[in-house]
């Protein structure tokens, strides 16, 4: 005797409910959206320069007015596009180095000096932490996927909404450039890859260096 239609349709529908879930996409919001666009009038900073004093040991090429040459704003790390400088207004000071105790990141000052503004995030991601630490002040930590990852430090506030879970895309504002941790007023800004899974957590992960400097031997 054949199952009635109406059962055979109940069955499959139940043991479609128990099959496992796929898993999360991380470019499907996981805590509150910050904002699914870029704010109004937001570009990508079109140019950077070198700071005019102290200018970084070793830089990328630069012309007469110090700006960067052939600088392009978007750097792809694994497939993630990320702005290289998130912010506006700003000059590079310092670069990132490589051995133990090496600066892991890029220092944005502001340009002029008084020019003081908000910090973006350089692409879509997930915030996995924010904190006050003594030599980093202010921070804040977004996941991007594809085990890329990048840190904002020494920022003077931290935008509301943005803490550990929340979504943003690139271009939204995640802070204030500042000096906490004791230091002058700019950002530090790391690109960083690895697992964040370890004891170390985003310690323990590896900074990239978009314009390729090796400047070895500077202190974070």
């Amino acid at each position: 005797m054949r199952a009635p239609l109406a059962l055979i349709v109940l069955v499959t529908l139940a043991l479609a409910a128990c099959a496992s879930p796929p898993a999360p996409r991380l470019d499907a919001p996981r805590g509150p959206v910050i904002s699914h666009d870029a704010p109004p009038g937001f570009e990508p900073l079109a140019s950077l320069r070198i700071c005019p004093q102290p200018a970084p040991p070793s830089r990328p090429a630069s012309g007469a007015d110090g700006r960067i040459l052939a600088y392009q704003p978007v750097v792809r790390i694994n497939g993630v596009p990320l702005l290289k400088a998130p912010a506006r207004d700003v000059c590079l000071y310092r670069g990132v180095g490589f051995g133990r105790g090496a600066h892991e990141g890029l220092d944005l000052a502001p340009f002029p000096r008084d020019r003081i503004g908000p910090i973006f995030a350089a692409g879509d991601g997930v915030v996995i932490e924010t904190g006050d630490r003594h030599d980093f002040g202010l921070w804040v930590l977004i996941d991007h996927g594809r085990g890329v990852y990048t840190r904002y430090a020494h920022l003077s506030s931290i935008a509301p909404g943005v803490r550990a879970g929340a979504y943003v895309t690139q271009g939204v504002e995640l802070g204030v450039m500042g000096g906490t941790g004791g230091v002058p007023v700019h950002l530090h800004y790391a690109i960083l890859t690895g697992r964040y899974d370890t004891p170390a957590r985003s310690f323990g992960l590896d900074p990239v260096d978009p314009f390729g400097l090796e400047l070895a031997g500077l202190g974070s």
